[in-house]
């Protein structure tokens, strides 16, 4: 433990992110840049080769992207399963987070599901997540699909106040007047890409829990087939291997994929609004044609049902 204060004896100097672009060492400490995401910035901390953490630094712009670190925290303690990595410690005021180094991989999402036991884990792993229990009245308004989605149409009324929305808040309106009393409070993660879920043989950890927040598990199961592109034989794979013998909501299940596709929709366009970055307004325009289209498209199934 020693190393890692004197570690962040240096890293809390003004001067540190002038020493650190890529990679850098500093005797027997290594210090390597592993991801830059639109979110966060991931290092790789290494004392004398062995001794490996993760170091996690939050994009300033996180409060208006409803991202709630303390929550992300507590949620990770306290509903993950062990199946979240282990924090050392959390600067709330410099949204750092430090966590153990879990030597993993993301496998690519159809191998998963061509892999039966690996398929069994991520499925025991959320629904176990799902099943932990709620010790705590949830509103259903209050819900992560309902409440995220609110958030976002009023920040951009904010942001973007001639940007036409008017599609998309009649259709938030209608679920909240219509559906909110069939959603079923559970925890959840709320942003299952494969990138997240690291895999070590078949032990499974999934990482990124910052947008982890009381939602259905509906929702937790829209997202990860969005977000993978599956086809209809996929996700069928997925909510039969995860409901078993429990009959299946399609409505339900096509009414999470519009409110997901739409929170996709409206993150992207908050966090092109707010990023300087041309590579990633660039990433984020395609964003923000491909969300829109998934929107239209699972709306429309919902409809349809």
């Amino acid at each position: 433990m020693k190393k890692i204060f004197m570690f962040f004896t240096l890293f809390f100097s003004p001067l540190f992110s002038f020493y650190i672009n890529d990679e850098a060492s500093f005797d027997n400490l290594s210090i390597k840049q592993i991801n830059i995401g639109l979110t966060n910035k991931i290092f790789l901390i290494s004392f004398d080769g062995s001794q490996k953490y993760i170091l996690r630094i939050g994009n300033p712009n996180r409060n208006l992207l409803g991202i709630d670190r303390i929550k992300e925290i507590d949620n990770c303690k306290n509903f993950s399963c062990g199946f979240f990595v282990e924090i050392l410690f959390y600067d709330e005021t410099n949204d750092i987070l430090l966590t153990s180094f879990f030597d993993g991989k993301s496998i690519e999402p159809k191998k998963i599901l061509e892999d039966e036991k690996k398929l069994q884990t991520f499925i025991n792993a959320i629904r176990n997540i799902h099943q932990q229990p709620i010790l705590k009245n949830i509103k259903n308004e209050d819900l992560y699909p309902v409440k995220i989605n609110k958030f976002y149409l009023k920040s951009l009324e904010d942001i973007l106040p001639e940007f036409n929305l008017e599609e998309e808040k009649e259709f938030l309106n209608f679920v909240i007047n219509n559906e909110i009393n069939n959603l079923n409070p559970c925890i959840c993660h709320n942003d299952l890409v494969w990138t997240n879920l690291l895999w070590k043989d078949n032990d499974l950890k999934i990482i990124d829990w910052e947008y982890s927040d009381f939602s259905d598990c509906y929702f937790d199961l829209a997202g990860f087939c969005i977000e993978q592109n599956f086809d209809e034989e996929m996700i069928q794979k997925i909510l039969l291997n995860y409901f078993q013998n429990i009959p299946i909501s399609y409505k339900k299940f096509y009414l999470m994929c519009a409110l997901y596709s739409l929170k996709n929709y409206l993150w992207a366009l908050i966090f092109e609004s707010c990023t300087e970055d041309n590579k990633h307004k660039d990433l984020l325009n395609n964003l923000n044609i491909e969300n829109k289209n998934q929107f239209v498209k699972f709306k429309t199934i919902y409809e349809l049902l």
